[in-house]
């Protein structure tokens, strides 16, 4: 007979809170952590606060077409320096 012997220390128990929402663009839902800023869409992919801020600050939105590129190749967005020429 196998005799198992647990002693519980300490637990700490963090709750994150997630804010469900429906992109109507990526045809899905994503879900947003209020505390970290993460964004992660139902098919797994996951924005950093940092790419949804430099997204948000231009404008623009997360279409299709970036968030493909996003998933195949697990990619980080990041903003672009213009130079004066």
């Amino acid at each position: 007979m196998l005799s198992l012997t647990c002693e519980l220390t300490c637990v700490s128990i963090i709750v994150m809170a997630w804010l469900v929402y429906e992109s109507e663009t990526l045809n899905m839902k994503y879900a947003v952590n209020a505390e970290t800023g993460i964004v992660r869409t139902e098919d797994g992919v996951q924005y950093s606060r940092a790419e949804t801020e430099l997204l948000t600050s231009q404008g623009d939105e997360i279409t299709p077409g970036l968030h493909l590129v996003k998933k195949l190749f697990s990619g980080v967005i990041v903003g672009s320096e213009e130079k004066d020429a």
